[in-house]
């Protein structure tokens, strides 16, 4: 009978044991999902700050503060704080991270519907045909933005751009323009020497291969890249003439000078002038960018290359008798004065809200799309559209109208609101 008791009073043991380990367990079930849960929700906001360097800095800074930092008068950046040091910033942060739940849930509504559907200047980033987040970046960035510490956003960003964006240093482009030499400056946030400007007759001394030089009668084109943006919104150039372009960097990151529609890019290295080598190009209308993530949706700009512009050819020594007028053009084909019609979208509006071309004459538009977004130029009542990709310039086929005014739009779904304009043909 001892031994019955001791075996039953072992088993009885053994069963409470296991009882208070089930309920222990059970008790600490909820911190295990809240562990787990907030690890997720950190790999979450790594991803998206990753996506925030990628996209986002050059509008809002590398720590959130948007239009302007401490000490500056400007960035040049175009968006609105969401966190950071600065008055405004500080105050957004609170906002955006408040812990009351029907502000929280009213702030996660606003930034869902401005990073899908834009505003203002920000452009779309989920709205269809237009998809460069997919709906999880799109539900991570909310994630950040509510609940991330902005020094460390900035911190990343920092290390991810060897310093940019900084406080600016000496500008270079007096001594670029008297072909000086310029002091070498600390690289401020990588402790490196950045680049001296170089010279045309220095380009021996720090590698670069030195450019031909301009034709005669085109003297070398300045560019200058500043605040992440290009000082020259429009360039104009010859024809069928050879340039070379004086690229003054004065930002203390790298940039470049492409136009893609020509395949023609060059380096422009931190706190440096670089001489690119001559571009020859037709006439017509071509986007210039950097390429750099980030920075495109600032730093867009216009070439327009002339054929008027271009150097008049030499007198012949036996100039030919006055000829006669010249035949009419062929039909279907573009009369020989007529240059292109250029029509531009500049944050989702039209830049020309009234176009005059015409009648019964073929005439080509030149459809120069500056937003970050796609657009399209139509007019329905000519049957007649063409889309334009986001930050291209597209030529558009000949259109031939009857007399009478017609509407042109972007049918791009809230667009036509902004982007409506007349079309007179006469």
């Amino acid at each position: 009978m001892g031994a019955v008791q001791k075996l039953a009073t072992t088993v009885i043991v053994g069963l409470v044991a296991l009882a208070t380990l089930l309920v222990v367990l059970l008790a600490n079930e909820g911190n295990r999902r809240d562990d787990e849960l907030d690890e997720q929700e950190e790999v979450a906001i790594e991803r998206a700050i990753d996506t925030y360097i990628a996209n986002c800095v050059a509008c809002h800074g590398p720590g959130g503060e948007g239009l302007t930092t401490p000490g500056e008068q400007g960035t040049g950046r175009i968006g609105l704080p969401l966190g950071g040091m600065t008055e405004a910033g500080r105050r957004a942060q609170e906002l955006n991270q408040s812990q009351d739940p029907t502000i929280r849930k009213q702030r996660y509504d606003a930034i869902h519907d401005v990073l899908h559907y834009g505003r203002g200047q920000m452009p779309a980033w989920g709205i269809e045909g237009d998809n460069r987040l997919n709906d999880e970046q799109i539900e991570e960035l909310i994630l950040m933005i509510q609940n991330v510490d902005w020094d460390h956003v900035y911190n990343e960003a920092i290390e991810t751009y060897g310093g940019y964006p900084t406080p600016q240093p000496p500008p270079v482009a007096a001594a670029a323009a008297t072909g000086q030499r310029a002091a070498a400056q600390e690289d401020i946030g990588s402790g490196q020497a950045a680049s001296p400007v170089a010279s045309p007759a220095s380009d021996a001394q720090t590698g670069q291969p030195q450019a031909p030089p301009a034709a005669a009668g085109a003297p070398p084109v300045t560019v200058e890249a500043k605040n992440i943006q290009w000082v020259q919104k429009e360039l104009t150039i010859p024809a069928n003439t050879p340039v070379v372009f004086s690229l003054v960097n004065s930002d203390p990151t790298g940039h470049n000078f492409t136009i893609d529609a020509l395949n023609f890019a060059v380096d422009m290295p931190a706190s440096t002038t670089t001489q690119s080598p001559p571009l020859t190009a037709p006439p017509g209308t071509y986007e210039y960018v950097c390429t750099v993530p980030g920075h495109e949706l600032l730093m867009t700009g216009k070439l327009i290359v002339s054929a008027e512009a271009a150097a008049p050819a030499p007198a012949p020594d036996n100039p030919p008798a006055a000829e006669a007028s010249a035949p009419p053009a062929a039909a279907g084909a573009a009369p020989a004065t007529g240059a292109p019609v250029t029509v531009e979208a500049k944050n989702i509006q039209w830049v020309q809200k009234e176009l005059t071309i015409p009648a019964n004459t073929p005439v080509t538009f030149s459809l120069v799309n500056t937003d970050p977004t796609v657009h399209n130029f139509t007019i329905e009542a000519l049957g007649y559209k063409v889309d334009m990709p986001a930050s291209q310039t597209v030529a558009a086929p000949p259109l031939t109208a009857p007399p009478g005014t017609y509407e042109y739009v972007c049918t791009v779904p809230g667009h036509e609101l902004l982007m409506t304009g007349q079309l007179i043909v006469q």
